[in-house]
């Protein structure tokens, strides 16, 4: 069930809503206006929401920094887990309730659906079946977690692993002026994005040795469910998009002890309209980036121990604001 005051809508009403509602915003230390006031969010307190959105109950683990103040409006970062690990699965290997603590926003981690282990959001609307609508539930989470705590609107940011990152992409075009940044790691778009997509930053992260997701798109083997768009396509795209035409800043990292390396690529914000990132994990896997070696599926390969993903994720979602 949902809290007091909760309420569901419906998709029709999704993109011009949240076009209308884009604001300038100011830091996490900016005072929060009247529309803001928190309800029931605890500093340093993890909490469920459910909702019953378009005849389905969904549900997300959410998570409030302990240096939270209600007087202020914060960040939201809303992550969205890989197939086969659910959102507290996923928490407990990425420690995604530890980087909101230790960067100081809020989040909330949706759980997708399917049984068992099998979860999964639909990231290409135009060709799935509308139920359940990831997209509505989305959008009625925010507006279920704003009546609890403190949210700036203009300072929501997604980030996503493998499905996860490929709904992250959807989620940044079907609702133009919704996210005022994304990250996505192993997971291009399903589908090729919308001529109309607005200027969005974002970061991408994908291994060059990625068998699940391959960088040059699906092969033979790709399971017809995770049909997606390749990696050099899906950066010219956005690279188009944000106008992100100059030649890029190119810096490396590589932390001895692993058998990867990070190359990175910034295409700055101005002179382009919205800040774009390539991290292209060489000799990378189907993995998250993390500084602890992790054990995971095996056939999935190599993880990158050159980067902490949440901290490079954060430092570049930190910048990013939605305008007036």
């Amino acid at each position: 069930m949902g809290f007091p005051g909760e309420r569901t809508i419906d998709r029709r009403t999704l993109a011009r809503r949240f076009a209308a509602t884009a604001l300038a915003t100011c830091s996490a230390a900016a005072p929060a206006s009247a529309s803001h006031a928190p309800h029931s969010g605890l500093p340093g307190v993890a909490f469920d929401i459910e909702l019953m959105v378009d005849g389905s109950s969904r549900s997300a683990s959410c998570y409030v920094p302990s240096r939270y103040d209600p007087a202020f409006a914060w960040p939201l970062v809303i992550a969205f887990h890989p197939y086969l690990q659910p959102n507290r699965s996923w928490d407990r290997y990425v420690g995604s309730k530890a980087a909101a603590e230790r960067h100081g926003y809020l989040l909330a981690m949706p759980r997708g659906t399917g049984a068992l282990c099998f979860r999964s959001f639909r990231n290409d609307p135009a060709h799935q079946p509308r139920k359940p609508d990831d997209i509505a539930f989305v959008a009625n989470l925010v507006d279920a977690m704003a009546n609890r705590v403190s949210i700036d609107r203009g300072r929501i940011h997604s980030i996503g692993h493998s499905n996860g990152a490929m709904f992250t992409h959807t989620l940044a075009t079907v609702m133009p002026g919704f996210l005022a940044g994304i990250v996505t790691v192993s997971g291009p778009p399903a589908a090729q994005l919308p001529p109309n997509t607005i200027p969005t930053p974002v970061m991408m992260v994908h291994g060059s040795s990625d068998s699940i997701t391959p960088w040059t798109g699906p092969s033979p083997l790709t399971p017809r469910f995770a049909r997606y768009i390749d990696v050099d396509t899906t950066l010219a795209l956005w690279r188009q998009i944000n106008g992100a035409v100059a030649e890029p800043t190119v810096t490396q990292y590589d932390r001895a002890g692993d058998s990867t390396r990070i190359i990175r690529y910034d295409w700055p914000a101005p002179p382009a309209r919205a800040e774009t990132v390539l991290l292209r994990v060489e000799n990378g896997g189907h993995r998250w980036p993390d500084l602890r070696k992790k054990l995971y599926f095996p056939f999935t390969g190599e993880q990158s121990q050159d980067i902490e993903m949440f901290d490079v994720a954060w430092e570049f979602l930190s910048r990013q604001r939605l305008q007036a």
